[in-house]
């Protein structure tokens, strides 16, 4: 993982590579290649849905984007930004972005691209504005109702993604205040110029920036309040959008097909770093990496591969809280798997049965092991970001978000570990 990550090559290889050593262990463990090419079947079929998702994820954003909703809520929203509190409002903006799209990728390539071309017109520390930047890059992608991540917890835990995302949100709202007040001081405390870029006169060359274009996003947030099914949610925000990209952007009808299959593509050179992006094409890099994974995750269940780690794990959670269990071994899988879903399944697979519920488990896989993805320049989850927006490795240390949010959940179980244990006389 580590080695393709560092040439620039595919993690397919190294997943490749995995799953014939996984084989080949199972065969050396007495299992007929027959028994271990069902074991990869089950694991694959067990998380089926998922695959659906993203095709549902891979229109919206795509959709988003032709119609011009995207634009509009960053045209709208950098409207509020004053150089003084720009850092705090990069992590904001950031933070609602991920939430409406549920990509921290996407939302580098749109808000954070963004952020760090008026970082750098109002002489803003660019590492100081890659922190901030990956810091709201996570907060959708760990709590988004969209978030292939969020979907693949829900899926491996068997919970309700909404339940999910109302304990992620109470879990979230002291590292986010937090997260602010820093963000917040920083901006007030260091150099900044006071020259604000003109988005709208740039996006208003693309896209014609009405208030209609919010349907597509208070559809999707009006249907996940009521708690609809994720697949009819995104689908009746895509309809939405395809409909504005139509009568708003005045598209050719014949094209939106190719649309949602390959992505937007704006003519515009200068919009290209945006706007480019979605589609059902683009989700083909994580359906793959997935299946890798899934296949994985029934080999680990049929050969009891993990049974000594597990064992490990479990002495480890009698010495400290449960959580503190995860949070130590996402770190270290984290270390080593270079991607995020791999780290869910590894972490779930070694974790999943310290909790008593099943939302405890959920919410423990999205403060660890969605997060210390980001941790590492190698991973994916922190490289792509980094290298979409052009920020330094150092940023990483100033995602304060990632940081603050495992923290408080590990004191906030330590607290209840301690009310819990009666004092001795």
């Amino acid at each position: 993982m580590l080695l393709c990550v560092i040439t620039g090559r595919s993690l397919a290889y190294a997943l490749t590579i995995g799953l014939v050593l996984f084989l080949l262990y199972g065969r050396r463990e007495g299992h007929s290649w027959a028994d271990l090419l069902r074991m990869c079947a089950s694991g694959i079929w067990r998380n089926r849905y998922i695959f659906l998702n993203f095709v549902f994820i891979g229109m919206l954003t795509a959709s988003w984007r032709a119609s011009g909703t995207i634009p509009y809520i960053v045209t709208a929203a950098t409207g509020l930004i004053r150089p003084s509190i720009f850092l705090m409002m990069a992590f904001v903006l950031c933070c609602l972005i991920s939430f409406l799209t549920g990509t921290a990728m996407g939302t580098a390539a749109t808000m954070g691209v963004i952020s760090m071309a008026m970082a750098s017109a109002m002489d803003v520390s660019v590492i100081l504005t890659g922190g901030a930047v990956m810091s709201g890059c996570y907060f959708g992608d760990r709590m988004s109702s969209v978030s292939s991540s969020a979907l693949l917890v829900s899926g491996l835990t068997d919970t309700d993604i909404y339940d999910n995302i109302r304990n992620m949100a109470k879990s979230c709202a002291v590292p986010f205040a937090a997260s602010c007040l820093v963000y917040l001081a920083l901006g007030l405390a260091v150099h900044h110029g006071n020259t604000v870029p003109d988005l709208r006169g740039m996006f208003s060359r693309e896209f014609v920036l009405s208030p209609l274009s919010v349907l597509p996003a208070a559809v999707l947030l009006a249907l996940a309040s009521l708690k609809k099914n994720m697949r009819i949610t995104m689908g009746c925000s895509t309809v939405a959008a395809v409909c504005l990209t139509v009568l708003l952007q005045h598209a050719d009808p014949q094209e939106l097909l190719l649309l949602l299959w390959r992505g937007y593509r704006t003519a515009d050179p200068s919009l290209s770093a945006v706007l480019n992006g979605g589609g059902i094409l683009s989700m083909r890099r994580m359906a793959l990496i997935f299946t890798y994974v899934s296949a994985f995750s029934g080999i680990f269940h049929g050969t009891q591969l993990l049974q000594g780690l597990h064992s490990l794990v479990h002495r480890l959670s009698q010495k400290v809280v449960p959580f503190g269990a995860s949070y130590l071994t996402a770190l270290v899988t984290s270390v080593i798997s270079c991607n995020q879903t791999l780290n869910v399944v590894l972490t779930h697979e070694l974790c999943g049965d310290l909790y008593e519920t099943k939302s405890e488990a959920a919410l423990a896989l999205e403060d660890s092991a969605i997060v210390t993805c980001a941790y590492w320049p190698w991973s994916v989850g922190a490289a792509s970001v980094l290298s979409t927006i052009d920020a330094p490795d150092l940023s990483i240390l100033l995602a304060f978000y990632i940081f603050l949010l495992p923290l408080w959940h590990l004191i906030s179980n330590i607290r209840k570990a301690r009310v819990r244990t009666p004092r001795s006389s």
